[in-house]
């Protein structure tokens, strides 16, 4: 039989060997997994930009094309979007829009 002490020392010596096991084994994907991650936020932030352009271009296009109806121009809302609003002839809303950010992930 194991007195206390020893037994409090081969469970702690049990348990450093499984954690620096278990450490070695899954930190690599863990990195490998955030760099993954960065990569993809950082497209998500180009593709955002792109949208931005998009959208500016496409509200300059719609405001020359001379249609019936009304044209709101591109504006930033307080909720973090750029968007422009056409209302058409029989007065319905068409709203478009994109973030100005992708924020939310650092």
């Amino acid at each position: 039989m194991l007195d206390p002490w020893m037994k409090t020392m081969l469970i702690a010596v049990i348990t450093a060997m499984v954690t620096t096991f278990a450490l070695s084994r899954f930190a690599p994907r863990l990195e490998a997994r955030s760099v993954r991650i960065k990569a993809a936020w950082a497209a998500r932030d180009a593709f955002s930009g792109h949208l931005l352009t998009i959208l500016s271009a496409t509200a300059r296009l719609w405001s020359s094309a001379g249609v019936e109806g009304r044209f709101v121009e591109p504006t930033d809302t307080a909720n973090g979007l750029r968007e422009f609003a056409y209302v058409d002839a029989d007065g319905t809303a068409h709203r478009v829009g994109s973030p100005l950010a992708a924020g939310g992930h650092r």
